[in-house]
């Protein structure tokens, strides 16, 4: 039985170790999964901003399309009142194409601003992306610092436990202070071997 008190001493001490590479472990893995979520972030980031530009340059090709639109329906208003034999360029006929090109011109613009607000939510949530991209490699790189911290940490109290052990076993009058007292100073014939 005398044995198990050094026993126990050795064996906190490697426990000690051994939850601090726990701690250091599962510090890695935290890590590592916040590095992949910040590259999952960056990528959601470019894919917003390319949805964006592709937002503003459909905006542009449907406003064009409006104005042309709008163009080609003054057009018609006015070849047929011309066609009716309306003076084309006065007067109430003249009102109506004006009209009718101030309601192109609104709904070219209405489709302008449309996709200028879709565009403006992608840049946001892109801005948001990278955000979360920064934020969770921040979060990786505190994860390894916890990691030492607590795998420090676990390696000083097994260190403690196992100091504590010894000198518990080693205190005068214990059975492994005797025993080790003994083995030091008599020789193999009960005599002193120093």
């Amino acid at each position: 039985m005398s044995f198990l008190a050094p026993l126990g001493a050795a064996l906190g001490v490697a426990g000690g170790f051994a939850q601090g590479a726990g701690a250091m472990q599962a510090a890695r893995a935290a890590s590592a999964s916040s590095n992949y979520q910040a590259v999952v972030a960056a990528n959601n980031a470019r894919l917003a901003n390319e949805a964006a530009d592709r937002t503003l340059a459909s905006g542009a090709a449907d406003t064009e399309a409006t104005s042309m639109k709008s163009a080609a329906n003054v057009g018609t208003i006015k070849a047929t009142q011309g066609a009716s034999g309306v003076d084309v360029n006065s007067g109430s006929a003249l009102n109506v194409q004006a009209s009718a090109r101030e309601l192109g011109e609104l709904a070219a613009t209405r489709t302008s601003n449309n996709a200028a607000e879709k565009a403006w939510g992608y840049r946001v949530q892109a801005s948001n992306d990278v955000a979360q991209a920064q934020l969770d490699q921040m979060t990786g790189k505190n994860q390894i610092a916890a990691g030492e911290q607590a795998q420090a940490g676990d390696e000083l109290k097994g260190l403690g436990t196992g100091l504590v052990g010894a000198a518990t076993a080693f205190t005068p009058g214990s059975s492994a202070a005797n025993l080790a007292s003994s083995a030091l100073f008599s020789g193999p014939y009960g005599t002193p071997s120093v």
